[in-house]
């Protein structure tokens, strides 16, 4: 058995179902992601890798980044890309699509309040094309309040005009309806 640790920003509580849990660990020399009832909640775990019916264990070398990517690419691939969690490597912390909608909209209404813009919209840089998919998604939820998401090649109004964004694929503009 190995001795580790759990930092909380790396331990996701009841994901992805009620009772279970998402953690990364961390030994003297490496990091393991566990999953499941179990082990993201032992203070020490297998020396190796470990799939049972409590959950599992996987190790991984001395690098986070690593640990973070498999969970993205692999671990959340079972779950809706509208219901999963993305980690920003900017601010170190894991967000779901609402989240970032919710920040968008937050941060473009504190922003026009202050005259910093015209008109609240706001950018998001999704990290993959299922990530733009469930904000596009997701924001369809937000209509009946008065905003919507526009996607690469879709028009945005930016309180002056519609205009087209057209920067990058990954890029959605979440705006208020002038409508």
């Amino acid at each position: 058995m190995v001795k580790v640790n759990v930092s909380k920003q790396d331990f996701l509580e009841d994901f992805p179902k009620e009772g279970e849990a998402y953690a990364i660990l961390e030994s003297d020399d490496k990091y393991a992601f566990a999953w499941g009832t179990k082990y993201p909640y032992a203070n020490e775990l297998p020396e190796t890798d470990v799939v049972d019916e409590s959950g599992g264990v996987k190790w991984f070398g001395e690098e986070i980044n690593e640990v973070r990517d498999y969970i993205e690419d692999v671990a959340m691939k079972p779950i809706p890309p509208v219901d999963r969690l993305y980690y920003d490597y900017d601010a170190h912390e894991w967000f779901s699509v609402e989240d970032l909608i919710d920040w968008a909209i937050y941060t473009s209404e504190n922003r026009f309040s202050h005259h910093e813009i015209g008109w609240p919209y706001h950018f998001i840089e999704a990290t993959s094309h299922n990530q733009k998919d469930a904000l596009i998604q997701k924001g369809k939820e937000y209509e009946p309040i008065g905003w919507k998401v526009a996607s690469f090649r879709e028009a945005f109004w930016d309180g002056k005009e519609w205009v087209l964004n057209d920067e990058s694929k990954f890029l959605v503009v979440v705006y208020k309806n002038p409508v």
